[in-house]
């Protein structure tokens, strides 16, 4: 089982349902913006069990490609669970907010089944933008 990150920070949009293997984009998620980094918490509620399967035995990851074309997977952060749903979070980095456009994005449960096979369920996938923002080069640091 994976060790997940935990962040204190909360989400300012509601929670984003996964229903079957779609997920719910909120209307008013306009909102990241390029180069931010570490400052945008996105917070997904799905059903524990798929098909009598545990899926808080299984390892959650982002699998998304950003707006330049770079793909990659970052595990999910904030992990908890109850007797029906799984409540897991995803912290968006300067990878995903590298520059204006669209970001294609999906979730995915990976681990092993009962007979050690390897097993992978995922969303469909979802979308959202990056819209523009101001970079100056370097990271500002406020002054002492």
């Amino acid at each position: 089982m994976a060790t997940y990150k935990t962040y204190s920070m909360t989400s300012e949009f509601e929670t984003i349902s996964i229903e079957g293997r779609k997920i719910e984009i909120p209307g008013n998620f306009k909102i990241v913006v390029s180069k931010d980094n570490l400052s945008q918490l996105l917070t997904f509620e799905i059903n524990r069990y798929f098909n009598g399967i545990d899926m808080t035995a299984m390892e959650v990851g982002i699998k998304y490609i950003n707006p330049n074309k770079k793909a990659n997977r970052v595990l999910a952060v904030n992990v908890s669970a109850t007797s029906e749903k799984v409540t897991f979070s995803w912290i968006l980095d300067e990878d995903v907010a590298c520059a204006k456009g669209a970001v294609r994005f999906s979730i995915d449960f990976v681990g092993e089944t009962e007979h050690e096979e390897p097993y992978v369920w995922q969303t469909m996938p979802a979308q959202f933008n990056v819209e523009e923002g101001i970079w100056v080069g370097e990271t500002v640091v406020p002054s002492p």
